[in-house]
């Protein structure tokens, strides 16, 4: 195993490394063990998937290594934290981001403030309307009102979905 992670704050070409260790955190995850298993669906042999590890929140997609005699050696994740991932979008849509987990608790924000959790209703609300036609979501579960220093911005929310439509 050899693992390469960026030094928050630091610069572009600024890694810490390390190799060998135990790698049982990345084999048991679901869009790893795929990888593992040589698992190929309709859409290829790459898959991805949110998780919560001990250097944050990151989103990751795995694939395949193959050696110069084209077996399989391991498997390759590339990751990006939610908190980049979300100020990238920011910076892209001009729209502030808010990551929210299944029970509705925020996990990554480009907001200069932590926004509230939504109510258990309201998430699961969220991803069920995920599978209606689009003009049958417009609904009151689908949006709310925050308000920041005098100011009240509308939160849509909507079904974060990776490949395959898994629900993150």
């Amino acid at each position: 195993m050899l693992a390469l992670r960026h030094n928050d704050g630091g610069l572009l070409e600024d890694y810490s490394f390390s190799s060998g260790g135990n790698n049982n955190t990345y084999q048991s995850w679901d869009f790893v063990e795929k990888v593992l298993q040589n698992q190929v669906d309709d859409l290829g042999d790459k898959y991805s998937g949110y998780m919560q590890a001990d250097w944050g929140n990151y989103f990751y997609v795995s694939g395949p290594v193959y050696d110069n005699q084209n077996k399989f050696a391991g498997v390759i994740l590339v990751g990006t934290s939610l908190e980049k991932l979300a100020t990238t979008i920011h910076e892209k849509s001009l729209g502030q981001i808010t990551f929210y987990n299944f029970e509705g608790i925020p996990v990554s924000t480009s907001f200069i403030f932590n926004p509230p959790p939504l109510d258990s209703p309201t998430a699961s609300q969220v991803i069920a309307n995920q599978s209606l036609p689009q003009s049958s979501v417009r609904s009151v579960s689908d949006q709310r009102d925050l308000s920041v220093v005098d100011i009240t911005y509308t939160e849509v929310l909507a079904a974060w979905e990776a490949r395959g439509d898994v629900d993150l």
